[in-house]
């Protein structure tokens, strides 16, 4: 190995360039190369020119030019900038149920905005929906919330006209254009007359879905008052309390992934799956 790939070696940060570059940091630290290199060659044109060629080498090797960017750009940076490089999380607790829309949420009308995580913790522990669990940093379902929420999660799973004229109460359409179909990687699909309008990850999640609906309705007086993204956060985040899979009643399994993020904290993403059936109940990340 020559000299000169030595040293490059040793500048070079594996864990801020190639796949682990961050484009907001990058560009950040691209506009102070600019503007150094611009203000020096005021004074000397050749040494802007030099400053400039300098900078960038650090920027290819090493992901930033000043020393401590990740945490600059993350404590500094603006969320909307963050957000249009993809570098903002959508976050999901136990302690506050939300998760990213799957294609049968990103169909719902976006008449609200995203729910305050404490003001959802508090709303359902007010309606005796969750409780502290004693024997975890965490929220439990409350025995009640649970039983209810259980015997029709089982009644629509075994009763398809029964799934079918919920649904049809919830869509407001005649169940009878409603059907069922098994989709790729194990996906749940509803169809209108034969084609496609919706997509769960499984069957598991359908169920747990359209049974939670009716008894969160029940259980919350201003659920119609929450508007139609709220509602459909809050349904779909719901599984996340759930420690059988809706299917087959066998015990889940929750995988979590940690990801480290230069621009925000560390994440942790979060699978809760069903090994006995191969259902995908829940997906979410949290921090």
């Amino acid at each position: 190995m020559s000299a000169t790939s030595e040293v490059i070696d040793r500048l070079r940060q594996p864990e801020y360039v190639g796949e682990n570059r961050c484009v907001p940091c990058t560009v950040v630290n691209a506009i102070i190369a600019l503007l150094l290199a611009g203000a020096v060659a005021l004074a000397w044109p050749p040494a802007g020119a030099g400053v400039l060629l300098l900078s960038g080498a650090a920027i290819y090797l090493r992901g930033y030019l000043v020393p401590g960017t990740p945490e600059l750009t993350r404590r500094y940076l603006p969320e909307r900038a963050l957000r249009a490089f993809g570098k903002e999380e959508t976050i999901v607790r136990r302690r506050s149920p939300a998760t990213e829309p799957t294609e049968a949420e990103r169909d719902v009308p976006d008449s609200s905005a995203p729910a305050d995580p404490s003001e959802v913790e508090a709303m359902l522990r007010e309606s005796g929906v969750v409780e502290d669990d004693p024997d975890a940093d965490d929220l439990r379902l409350t025995a009640e919330f649970r039983e209810v929420w259980w015997r029709r999660i089982r009644r629509f799973r075994g009763d398809d006209e029964a799934a079918k004229r919920r649904l049809g109460a919830v869509l407001d359409l005649d169940p009878d254009v409603l059907g069922f179909e098994a989709g790729d990687r194990g996906r749940f699909v509803v169809t209108l007359e034969g084609d496609p309008i919706s997509r769960w990850d499984s069957d598991a999640a359908f169920y747990a879905d359209l049974a939670v609906e009716p008894t969160l309705r029940e259980w919350l007086p201003d659920w119609e008052g929450l508007g139609d993204r709220r509602r459909t956060e809050l349904i779909a985040g719901m599984r996340a309390f759930l420690e059988s899979c809706p299917a087959c009643e066998t015990t889940l399994t929750q995988v979590e992934n940690v990801r480290k993020s230069c621009c925000s904290s560390d994440v942790v993403g979060v699978d809760v799956d069903c090994e006995a059936c191969g259902a995908r109940v829940f997906s979410g990340t949290y921090r």
